[in-house]
């Protein structure tokens, strides 16, 4: 995608920008909104509100409990200034056929946000969305998705820049790579060695390890999305990854630090869907980091 130019950006900068949030619920959610407290005003919008009652920012943002693809919510009632999009399911399984099934869901939803007069979309992808690639990937790569998940994503994402073509809109796509942190998914491959830390486990089952990947902690996520935030010219497909080709047992062994868990490797396959070795570039982002 070519640099593009947003005029969407409030005249007066010192005034708060006001932001809608989908997904707060998730690890990423969870962890992005005390990112962006300080300098704007958050409203959330979650089907459970329980599920955010711990949250510390919790009685700091406004709160719609609801179903976003309810077709009789009037969401957009407020004249956000950004829609950071992030609601997804499933994400335990790749090849899920909901992924697939709530494509049009979104669609209409993110359609809904344009037709509200939402102007800057920043947009959770994937780093699948690059296919069964090897090697150092950039966002000027044509997509080749595999997955169900990464071609319902790959396809919102054209979507979405289908509207752009009779809407004034500004798209910042954030395609994410491997993350670790707090809040996350107990089915991942840290929620499950943070388990087996937590219960003082002996042996922990994995794959070879030999596999380079590309981990980001999701404190890092969180300040590159408000790098975006705070950018809005920075625009089009955005790696948001670390950068770095390490081999996966190093970062597992980086984790553990001086924890004694026998790593027993080979127990699992490697994900027939992945490359053997694979990690993002982060020049794109990286040329707007050094003067932010």
């Amino acid at each position: 995608m070519g640099r593009e130019v947003c005029n969407f950006y409030p005249k007066n900068k010192s005034s708060k920008l006001k932001i809608l949030i989908t997904g707060a619920s998730g690890f990423i959610g969870k962890n992005l909104i005390s990112f962006l407290l300080d300098k704007n005003q958050i409203t959330v919008i979650v089907r459970d509100k329980k599920k955010i009652i711990d949250q510390p920012w919790y009685k700091k943002v406004e709160i719609i409990q609801a179903d976003i693809f309810d077709k009789n919510l009037n969401l957009f009632y407020k004249n956000y200034d950004i829609l950071i999009h992030l609601a997804w399911s499933k994400l335990d399984d790749y090849n899920h056929i909901d992924h697939d099934k709530n494509l049009k869901k979104h669609k209409k939803f993110i359609k809904s946000a344009v037709k509200n007069n939402i102007k800057r979309l920043i947009i959770s992808g994937t780093c699948q969305e690059y296919g069964f690639r090897s090697g150092e990937l950039n966002e000027r790569m044509k997509p080749q998705p595999t997955t169900i998940y990464s071609k319902a994503k790959n396809e919102l994402r054209e979507y979405v820049y289908l509207l752009k073509k009779n809407n004034k809109i500004s798209i910042q796509w954030i395609r994410i790579f491997y993350l670790y942190g707090k809040y996350q998914n107990k089915k991942t491959l840290f929620g499950q060695l943070d388990h087996a830390i937590k219960n003082k486990n002996k042996i922990f089952n994995m794959s070879s390890g030999q596999q380079v990947r590309d981990y980001l902690s999701i404190k890092e996520l969180c300040k590159l999305i408000n790098v975006l935030v705070n950018n809005p010219n920075l625009v089009g497909i955005i790696n948001c990854c670390s950068g770095k080709k390490l081999k996966l047992i190093q970062i597992i062994k980086k984790y553990l630090g001086q924890r004694k868990i026998f790593l027993n490797k080979g127990y699992y396959n490697i994900p027939s869907y992945e490359p053997m070795n694979f990690w993002g570039s982060r020049k794109k982002i990286d040329r707007i980091i050094k003067n932010f």
